[in-house]
Parts: C-alpha cells; sequence; structure tokens
C-alpha cells in the first residue's frame, strides 16, 4: 500500500510538472503568436507604404513628361524614391521570411504541444489506473483487517 501511495504521488508529482510545462509553453507559443500579428501589422504597414510610394513614383514620372525644365531635378527625385522602394522591397521580403519562420516555430511548437498533451493524457490514465488500484488494495486491507 505504501508503495502504491509512492507511485501515485509520483506519477501525481509528474502530472504537475508537465502541467506546468503545458502551461509555459503555451503562453510561449501566445507570446509568438503576439509577435506574428505585430509583425504581420507592420508588414501590411509596410505594404500600404510601398503603395503609397509607388504612387509617387508614378506622380513623378508623369510630372517628368509636363515639367521639361525641371527633368534633371525630377529624374534624381525618382531614382531617390526608386532606390528607397527597393530597400522597403528588401526589408519587406525580409519579414516576410522572417514572417515564415515564426510561422514554422509555431507549428513546430503545436506539434510539440500536441505530442506533450498526449503523453499528459497517457498520464492521466496511468493516475486512474494507480487510483483503482489503491482503492482496491485498500478495501482489501480494510476486509482483512475485520477479520
Amino acid at each position: 500500500e505504501l508503495n502504491a501511495v509512492e507511485e501515485m504521488a509520483k506519477i501525481q508529482a509528474d502530472y504537475a510538472a508537465l502541467q506546468n510545462d503545458f502551461k509555459k509553453r503555451c503562453e510561449e507559443i501566445l507570446n509568438k503568436e503576439r509577435k506574428v500579428l505585430q509583425l504581420d501589422t507592420e508588414l501590411a504597414n509596410v505594404t500600404q507604404s510601398l503603395a503609397h510610394k509607388t504612387k509617387e513614383v508614378i506622380g513623378h514620372e508623369k510630372e517628368i513628361l509636363h515639367l521639361s525644365s525641371d527633368l534633371n531635378t525630377t529624374r534624381d527625385h525618382f531614382r531617390a524614391a526608386d532606390e528607397e522602394l527597393k530597400n522597403r522591397k528588401e526589408e519587406l521580403e525580409l519579414q516576410k521570411r522572417l514572417l515564415f519562420e515564426a510561422k514554422e516555430e509555431l507549428s513546430l511548437q503545436a506539434r510539440k504541444i500536441k505530442r506533450d498533451s498526449e503523453i499528459l493524457q497517457q498520464r492521466e490514465c496511468d493516475l486512474q489506473t494507480a487510483t483503482e488500484e489503491l482503492a482496491i488494495a485498500t478495501a482489501e486491507n480494510a476486509r482483512r483487517g475485520t477479520r
């Protein structure tokens, strides 16, 4: 009986440790999901800015056609805006890669949590079995003690 109680206490301690680990992993995933959402928002802002800059460039191209006296100045401005667009595009591509990597990490974490959840369910079954065995052993001991 003492061995069964010790085994049950060990299983309960393992169960509690798994629950704490599960909660920590869930918090980590939530934090990573928040970061992904933040990066997604930043990506949307950069995309909107990129569209705005593209419209500006188109406007500058029309201005070049109409303002021959400012041709060189306008071309320089266009080149600067184009370079800025290229830089922003590179930043956007980097953010896309980071977002993809974060999503992959989340997927990995989700699989890990699923595996841990299955282990936790098995531990719960083991705990239930140990509890039932302890109850049977306690009942048998009580029955033997009353004879």
